[in-house]
């Protein structure tokens, strides 16, 4: 979840990715980008919910610009919801 204000933006939004460290690859990537904020906007409030993959070693979050223009993130924040059982080694 966080904050994004834009200026002209093509769009603009969040993405979190899961990463399994073994193979170097991504699980899963999900996030806002959907719905981009576009244009020209004051401080909108986007947010996303996932479920993590089992495998998932760790997660990057990107603030992602989309085309031309620009664009300010703030407030990030990522919050585990529920913590399911461990992944079977």
């Amino acid at each position: 979840a966080g904050r994004i204000k834009t200026l002209e933006a093509g769009g603009a939004g969040l993405l979190a990715q899961c990463w399994d460290s073994e193979t170097r690859r991504v699980l899963l990537a999900a996030g806002t980008l959907d719905l981009p904020v576009r244009r020209t906007q004051d401080w909108q409030n986007v947010s996303h919910e996932l479920t993590v993959p089992g495998g998932t070693d760790f997660i990057t979050v990107r603030c992602v610009l989309q085309g031309t223009g620009s664009a300010w993130f703030d407030d990030l924040v990522l919050e585990v919801l529920k913590v399911g059982e461990p992944a079977p080694t």
